[in-house]
């Protein structure tokens, strides 16, 4: 019975799996080809004349296609005139036409203008703004598109035809109003570009690195081809009768971005030949520009070139010296040539086709108005241009059936190779490379100022504050340098600072210190402090030997430093050595035979006497004080015992020579004065008596 009932069991079994079976076979045949792809997201196509096209990734099968407005529209004010500004319909980004038909990229897009509306640009490009946005309800099974909610957009009440599967797209449409305020045509007219984008996913690097297919598209064409990126092989192509800006996956929550390449027509062309014939080949692609021209105005679209491609230089043709002119690249067409051949002499003219990229234009910066408008953050900015500049002169290969990775990038050419790596976020200014900085970012300033007036007033004060910190710099540099010397101890011989000799006794009173040796039992003279002056010899000759107590060391140090400098002057004493032991300091200066006050008490010989009269002495002793005014030192301490009378020469001739420096000073650069806080120098009974009264101005008249 057990028997029977497993049988039993096992052919209902049985029969229920085979009628499962056929009720799939017999399902089959009935779905549609829709049905088993509809999880599989379309790909949209966003072109430059304006629409969407759908189609399906692995059919090539076009589902539907909506038409929209176009991608770009640059109004012209007249068949004559041309927009000075070319825009990218892939991301906004703006080329401004120069004279003869050279181009400059600007550092900002157009949304970004948008963003920081009102703004003035350093040429003087004035700049407003409009954003609109609007949402969009579609069908991604039938194509069909409702205008939901946006500025101008009609109220619905409700969409009758709504599913589950509908999507929302979002649109914004960014227009840019330039007018030159620097013109000097009084009927000058601004322009206005208008760029339309559809708001997307970005796709993440990961995702895009495994994304299965390839797409190209022609810059001037609709063309469109889609290659397997593995392998490189060809899949399908179409004709969208305009040239693609954007390439989209369509999926439940929207648009997300996949990356495509526009490439020139001609290479387009060989890449399809190349694909369909199943011949493995690799196709070098090298970054351009192409400038053409729609319905809606002219345009700006980075493309990707083979070496067969003619291109288009904007700068000048170089020429060597006596010599041709160097174009080694036949396919490289100089546009200063290409004008001059044209009987056209409109400046107003733009020729059509393949640049080289053109550099960033750095000295563009952007002043917002008023200050508390949304600005750009300068750092998006910088990397902003940071990333245009450093994606010129690359190369891209192209691998056609051939296993490997599909636009991979290969090594630049060797005259744009870069030897010098930089750290990302670090940037290391030498300081001419600061200093030019500096210097070009002041004259952008300048440029902004529109008053000629205030420029030249703002160079002038600049010019002054730039002479005033080197003069100051100067007189620092001056009082240092007269501090240090002050500060330190002249010695004989070389001797360094710290460095003394013994003091040896040669009996009979002579002592001799270094090269000095002085009789301290000959006592010339006392001063104040415990100063005494013996009489005594250096290197065979007669000299005044000064010693010093260290409480006078800084004195002598000053003495002696404006003794070196001053004592050329046959009126000045002449200075000639200073030693040191452990506990004076020796000064060595030139002997004399008196002063003018035993002079003028009678106290000198008969000899002296009759060889000089008191004018000689005034006279001598007036230039003496000259001599040292002309070298901006002030004596400080004139008086009959500090002017000395020489002995006679072979020609009986005496010379008068100021003496003891002690207190003298030095002036500053530039001043012709001292200040009364070192308190009143001198002598008493010998001070000028105005120095006593404190007047400031003194006024002498001599007969």
């Amino acid at each position: 019975m057990n028997i029977t009932k497993c049988i039993f069991l096992t052919i209902l079994m049985c029969a229920y799996y085979l009628a499962q079976i056929k009720c799939d076979v017999t399902e089959i045949p009935e779905q549609d080809c829709t049905d088993l792809a509809k999880d599989v997201p379309l790909l949209v196509f966003s072109t430059l004349g304006g629409g969407l096209t759908a189609v399906d990734p692995i059919t090539s099968e076009i589902r539907w296609n909506i038409e929209d407005d176009p991608a770009i529209r640059v109004p012209t004010h007249s068949e004559s005139t041309v927009s000075p500004y070319l825009p990218d319909p892939r991301d906004g980004s703006l080329y401004q036409l120069g004279d003869m038909g050279s181009l400059k990229k600007l550092p900002y897009t157009i949304p970004q203008l948008v963003a920081s509306a009102p703004c003035r640009s350093s040429d003087g490009i004035l700049y407003s703004g409009k954003k609109k946005d609007t949402w969009f309800l579609i069908d991604p099974k039938t194509g069909k598109r409702e205008k939901v909610v946006g500025f101008g957009a009609d109220s619905k009440d409700s969409i009758g035809w709504a599913t589950s599967r509908a999507v929302y797209l979002g649109r914004t449409q960014y227009t840019v109003l330039m007018y030159d305020s620097r013109t000097k045509d009084k009927n000058a007219k601004p322009w206005n570009v208008t760029f339309f984008d559809y708001s997307s996913h970005s796709m993440a690097p990961e995702v895009s690195n495994e994304y299965e297919f390839l797409h190209f598209s022609g810059s001037s064409s609709g063309l469109t081809v889609t290659l397997d990126r593995e392998s490189g092989t060809f899949l399908w192509q179409k004709d969208f009768s305009s040239p693609v800006v954007a390439v989209f996956l369509l999926g439940p929550d929207g648009l997300l971005s996949v990356p495509f390449s526009t490439v020139s027509d001609g290479a387009l062309k060989s890449i399809i030949e190349y694909a369909r014939d199943g011949q493995q080949n690799s196709i070098k692609l090298f970054e351009s520009l192409y400038v053409g021209e729609h319905v809606h105005g002219l345009y700006a679209l980075p493309t990707l070139i083979d070496e067969n491609t003619k291109t288009i230089s904007s700068e000048p043709m170089m020429k060597l010296l006596d010599g041709p002119t160097a174009n080694d690249n036949p396919n490289l067409v100089y546009l200063n040539t290409l004008m001059e051949t044209t009987n056209d002499k409109n400046k107003n003219v733009v020729v059509l086709g393949h640049y080289q990229m053109p550099k960033t234009k750095e000295e563009f910066k952007l002043s917002i108005a008023p200050p508390k408008t949304a600005s750009i953050d300068n750092a998006n900015v910088h990397e902003l241009i940071a990333t245009n500049m450093k994606n010129e002169n690359k190369a891209f290969e192209v691998n056609i059936n051939r296993k490997g990775s599909i636009g991979s990038i290969i090594p630049p050419p060797k005259e744009s190779i870069q030897s010098n790596p930089t750290v990302p976020g670090l940037e290391l200014q030498s300081p001419k490379e600061f200093i030019s900085n500096v210097y070009r970012k002041s004259q952008a300033w300048l440029n902004d100022q529109e008053s000629k007036i205030l420029k030249l007033l703002l160079i002038i004060l600049f010019g002054l504050v730039i002479a005033m910190f080197w003069y100051m710099k100067f007189v620092m540099h001056e009082i240092r340098s007269q501090s240090q010397s002050g500060s330190q101890t002249s010695v004989s011989g070389g001797k360094k600072n710290g460095v003394y000799d013994e003091l040896i006794d040669l009996g009979d009173g002579v002592s001799q210190v270094g090269k000095i040796t002085f009789n301290s039992l000959e006592v010339l003279g006392k001063g104040c402090e415990g100063t005494f002056v013996f009489k005594g010899r250096f290197e065979e000759r007669n000299v005044a030997v000064k010693r010093l107590l260290p409480e006078c060391f800084t004195l002598a140090d000053r003495e002696v430093t404006l003794l070196r400098e001053s004592d050329a002057h046959e009126n000045v004493v002449r200075y000639f050595c200073t030693e040191r032991d452990r506990q004076f300091r020796y000064i060595a200066v030139e002997l004399c035979s008196a002063t003018v006050q035993d002079f003028t008490e009678g106290k000198v010989s008969s000899e002296i006497k009759n060889s000089i009269t008191m004018i000689d002495v005034l006279q001598q002793a007036t230039n003496g004080v000259l001599h040292l005014h002309s070298l901006k030192i002030v004596h400080r301490d004139i008086k009959p015992q500090n002017i000395l009378l020489s002995f006679p020469d072979a020609n009986r001739k005496i010379r008068v020579m100021i003496s003891d420096f002690g207190l003298c000073k030095k002036l500053n650069l530039g001043k012709n004065s001292f200040s009364r806080r070192s308190g009143i120098t001198g002598t008493e009974g010998w001070i000028a008596p105005e120095m006593l009264k404190g007047q400031r101005t003194v006024w002498k008249f001599c007969q």
